[in-house]
């Protein structure tokens, strides 16, 4: 009974965590495994059948990645991965500094554009993709806006 109670404890705890990281945004769901950006967006909890790594909350996740920018202020995805978390917290004006620092780093005014759309800021997205209009999809994108 005893051994019963305990599969089924442990069955639901990997469903739930294998659930849970399905659901996880894209730019988190492929970190990779053992880096120090995967310590920043996930903890280790002990369950009785073994350790689980929980995504951590924004609030938490953009200090931590605050700290590795000042380590390391060139590295542009640090930037990218801030301003997605800012987004969640629903900081708009951070989501945005961080986006154009990325896009400055990066040279990826797509990224940019991108934000811009996702804040239904055409005007914005607009000049955003008319900066970097000498990639051809950006024509595209600008037609369709």
């Amino acid at each position: 009974m005893k051994c019963s109670r305990r599969l089924v404890f442990l069955t639901a705890a990997v469903s739930i965590a294998v659930g849970s990281r399905a659901a996880l945004p894209e730019w988190v769901r492929f970190v990779e495994g053992g880096s120090r950006v995967e310590s920043v967006f996930f903890r280790s909890m002990a369950l009785p059948g073994g350790s689980v790594n929980v995504r951590r909350p924004p609030t938490e996740t953009r200090a931590e990645l605050t700290t590795l920018i000042h380590a390391t202020p060139a590295q542009a995805d640090l930037y990218s991965l801030r301003a997605r978390e800012a987004e969640l917290l629903l900081d708009f004006g951070a989501a945005e500094a961080d986006w154009k620092k990325y896009a400055e780093l990066s040279k990826d005014r797509l990224a940019l554009a991108d934000y811009y759309h996702r804040q239904l800021r055409v005007n914005e997205e607009f000049r955003t993709l008319a900066a970097s209009a000498a990639n051809p999809k950006t024509f595209e994108r600008m037609i369709t806006l």
